[in-house]
Protein backbone atom coordinates (compact mmCIF):
# COMPACT_ATOMS: atom_id res chain seq x y z
CA UNK A 1 0.00 0.00 0.00
CA UNK A 2 1.36 3.11 -0.93
CA UNK A 3 1.28 6.46 1.08
CA UNK A 4 -0.33 9.07 -0.78
CA UNK A 5 2.42 12.21 -1.38
CA UNK A 6 1.35 15.78 0.40
CA UNK A 7 0.84 18.20 -1.55
CA UNK A 8 2.80 21.89 -1.33
CA UNK A 9 0.06 23.03 0.69
CA UNK A 10 -1.09 20.10 2.62
CA UNK A 11 2.25 20.46 4.22
CA UNK A 12 2.06 24.35 4.68
CA UNK A 13 -1.37 23.81 6.62
CA UNK A 14 0.48 21.31 8.95
CA UNK A 15 3.75 23.38 9.65
CA UNK A 16 1.18 26.03 10.43
CA UNK A 17 -0.43 23.77 12.56
CA UNK A 18 2.44 23.00 14.51
CA UNK A 19 3.73 26.11 14.39
CA UNK A 20 0.58 27.82 15.98
CA UNK A 21 0.74 25.20 18.58
CA UNK A 22 4.26 25.52 19.64
CA UNK A 23 3.70 28.94 20.02
CA UNK A 24 0.47 28.93 22.05
CA UNK A 25 -0.29 32.29 23.48
CA UNK A 26 2.55 34.10 22.16
CA UNK A 27 1.86 33.29 18.41
CA UNK A 28 0.62 36.83 17.76
CA UNK A 29 3.73 39.28 19.79
CA UNK A 30 7.08 40.09 18.57
CA UNK A 31 8.68 38.28 21.01
CA UNK A 32 9.99 35.46 18.88
CA UNK A 33 12.06 34.47 16.14
CA UNK A 34 12.22 31.90 12.95
CA UNK A 35 14.78 30.30 14.23
CA UNK A 36 13.02 29.75 18.01
CA UNK A 37 10.28 28.95 16.29
CA UNK A 38 12.46 26.37 13.76
CA UNK A 39 14.03 24.76 16.43
CA UNK A 40 10.82 24.23 19.00
CA UNK A 41 9.17 22.67 15.84
CA UNK A 42 12.21 20.83 14.46
CA UNK A 43 12.38 21.96 11.00
CA UNK A 44 15.14 23.81 9.17
CA UNK A 45 14.65 27.91 9.02
CA UNK A 46 14.74 27.55 5.44
CA UNK A 47 11.35 25.55 6.01
CA UNK A 48 9.67 28.00 7.37
CA UNK A 49 10.93 30.99 5.10
CA UNK A 50 10.05 28.90 2.01
CA UNK A 51 6.36 29.01 2.97
CA UNK A 52 6.38 32.15 5.54
CA UNK A 53 8.87 35.11 3.97
CA UNK A 54 9.07 36.96 7.66
CA UNK A 55 7.82 36.07 10.71
CA UNK A 56 5.88 39.45 10.17
CA UNK A 57 4.05 36.80 7.10
CA UNK A 58 3.46 34.20 9.75
CA UNK A 59 2.14 35.83 12.31
CA UNK A 60 -0.08 37.14 9.86
CA UNK A 61 -0.82 33.93 8.52
CA UNK A 62 -1.40 32.57 12.02
CA UNK A 63 -4.17 35.40 12.73
CA UNK A 64 -5.88 34.75 9.44
CA UNK A 65 -6.02 30.93 10.40
CA UNK A 66 -7.43 31.16 13.72
CA UNK A 67 -9.90 33.69 12.55
CA UNK A 68 -11.20 32.35 9.45
CA UNK A 69 -13.93 30.32 10.84
CA UNK A 70 -15.16 32.09 13.41
CA UNK A 71 -18.87 32.98 13.46
CA UNK A 72 -20.34 36.62 12.52
CA UNK A 73 -20.02 38.56 15.29
CA UNK A 74 -23.79 40.19 15.01
CA UNK A 75 -26.64 38.15 14.04
CA UNK A 76 -29.64 38.88 11.69
CA UNK A 77 -32.39 40.60 13.47
CA UNK A 78 -34.13 42.56 10.32
CA UNK A 79 -37.43 44.12 11.58
CA UNK A 80 -37.23 43.66 15.03
CA UNK A 81 -37.78 47.02 17.71
CA UNK A 82 -34.68 48.75 18.10
CA UNK A 83 -34.42 47.37 21.71
CA UNK A 84 -34.58 43.88 20.52
CA UNK A 85 -31.84 44.33 17.59
CA UNK A 86 -29.76 46.19 20.78
CA UNK A 87 -30.46 42.74 23.02
CA UNK A 88 -29.76 41.02 20.46
CA UNK A 89 -26.97 42.95 19.52
CA UNK A 90 -25.24 42.78 23.31
CA UNK A 91 -25.77 38.85 23.78
CA UNK A 92 -24.38 37.78 20.65
CA UNK A 93 -21.35 40.22 20.41
CA UNK A 94 -21.00 38.91 24.11
CA UNK A 95 -21.00 35.13 23.18
CA UNK A 96 -18.78 35.99 20.81
CA UNK A 97 -15.96 37.73 23.42
CA UNK A 98 -16.35 34.25 25.41
CA UNK A 99 -15.83 32.12 22.66
CA UNK A 100 -12.79 34.18 21.57
CA UNK A 101 -11.31 35.04 24.66
CA UNK A 102 -8.20 33.26 23.90
CA UNK A 103 -7.77 35.46 20.83
CA UNK A 104 -8.51 38.44 21.69
CA UNK A 105 -5.75 38.18 24.80
CA UNK A 106 -3.24 36.75 22.55
CA UNK A 107 -3.71 39.64 19.59
CA UNK A 108 -1.61 42.94 19.76
CA UNK A 109 -4.18 45.64 20.05
CA UNK A 110 -3.66 48.92 18.02
CA UNK A 111 -0.27 50.39 18.71
CA UNK A 112 1.83 46.98 19.61
CA UNK A 113 3.01 43.97 17.90
CA UNK A 114 3.82 43.27 14.29
CA UNK A 115 2.61 45.67 11.37
CA UNK A 116 1.24 42.84 9.11
CA UNK A 117 -0.78 42.03 12.29
CA UNK A 118 -1.68 45.57 12.54
CA UNK A 119 -3.02 45.46 8.56
CA UNK A 120 -5.30 42.86 9.24
CA UNK A 121 -6.52 44.04 12.60
CA UNK A 122 -7.50 47.40 10.34
CA UNK A 123 -9.30 44.87 7.94
CA UNK A 124 -11.05 43.11 10.38
CA UNK A 125 -12.58 46.22 12.01
CA UNK A 126 -13.71 47.61 8.60
CA UNK A 127 -15.12 44.16 7.93
CA UNK A 128 -17.58 44.96 11.30
CA UNK A 129 -18.38 48.38 9.88
CA UNK A 130 -19.45 46.80 6.83
CA UNK A 131 -21.47 43.80 9.10
CA UNK A 132 -22.54 46.66 11.34
CA UNK A 133 -24.04 48.71 8.29
CA UNK A 134 -25.40 45.53 6.48
CA UNK A 135 -27.24 43.79 9.52
CA UNK A 136 -28.18 46.04 12.36
CA UNK A 137 -28.05 49.66 10.26
CA UNK A 138 -29.99 47.66 7.29
CA UNK A 139 -27.70 49.71 4.68
CA UNK A 140 -26.70 47.45 2.10
CA UNK A 141 -24.47 49.47 0.63
CA UNK A 142 -22.73 51.95 2.88
CA UNK A 143 -20.83 54.70 2.29
CA UNK A 144 -17.83 55.30 2.94
CA UNK A 145 -18.86 58.44 5.53
CA UNK A 146 -20.65 55.56 7.39
CA UNK A 147 -18.39 53.07 7.19
CA UNK A 148 -15.87 55.90 8.92
CA UNK A 149 -18.43 56.76 11.79
CA UNK A 150 -19.22 52.88 12.22
CA UNK A 151 -14.87 52.55 12.70
CA UNK A 152 -15.41 55.23 15.92
CA UNK A 153 -18.14 53.21 17.70
CA UNK A 154 -15.81 49.69 16.95
CA UNK A 155 -12.68 51.58 18.66
CA UNK A 156 -15.26 52.73 21.34
CA UNK A 157 -15.79 49.37 21.86
CA UNK A 158 -12.30 47.64 21.84
CA UNK A 159 -11.26 50.19 24.17
CA UNK A 160 -13.90 48.35 26.58
CA UNK A 161 -12.91 44.72 25.80
CA UNK A 162 -9.37 46.13 26.61
CA UNK A 163 -10.35 47.02 30.11
CA UNK A 164 -12.65 44.23 30.66
CA UNK A 165 -10.47 41.26 29.37
CA UNK A 166 -6.96 42.62 29.39
CA UNK A 167 -6.51 44.96 31.89
CA UNK A 168 -9.77 43.64 34.35
CA UNK A 169 -10.95 47.55 34.86
CA UNK A 170 -14.54 46.85 34.67
CA UNK A 171 -16.71 43.62 34.87
CA UNK A 172 -18.65 41.69 32.71
CA UNK A 173 -22.26 44.41 33.33
CA UNK A 174 -19.92 46.95 32.41
CA UNK A 175 -19.34 45.49 29.23
CA UNK A 176 -22.70 44.51 28.25
CA UNK A 177 -23.82 47.88 29.21
CA UNK A 178 -21.36 49.49 27.33
CA UNK A 179 -21.88 47.22 23.90
CA UNK A 180 -25.69 48.45 24.52
CA UNK A 181 -24.87 52.11 24.50
CA UNK A 182 -22.69 51.88 21.21
CA UNK A 183 -24.76 49.71 19.59
CA UNK A 184 -27.71 52.91 20.60
CA UNK A 185 -25.78 54.90 19.15
CA UNK A 186 -24.78 53.13 15.90
CA UNK A 187 -28.82 52.69 15.82
CA UNK A 188 -29.01 57.03 15.72
CA UNK A 189 -26.28 56.77 12.55
CA UNK A 190 -29.65 55.28 10.83
CA UNK A 191 -31.73 57.69 11.31
CA UNK A 192 -29.81 60.04 9.03
CA UNK A 193 -27.43 57.76 7.18
CA UNK A 194 -25.08 59.30 4.62
CA UNK A 195 -26.21 58.48 0.77
CA UNK A 196 -25.44 55.03 -0.06
CA UNK A 197 -22.41 54.66 -2.00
Amino acid sequence: MTTPVQTDAERKAKLLEKITEVLGNRKYRDDWTISEVAREVGVARGTIYKHYGTADDLRVAIYRAQTSGRRPLLPAVKGDSEQARIQAGVSSIMDWLDENRDLILSAPWPGEGATGLAVVVAEARQSLARQLAEVHLEVPNPSERLLRDLEVFIGAGQVGVRHWLVEERSDRQEMEELIARLLAGVLQLRESPPEAS
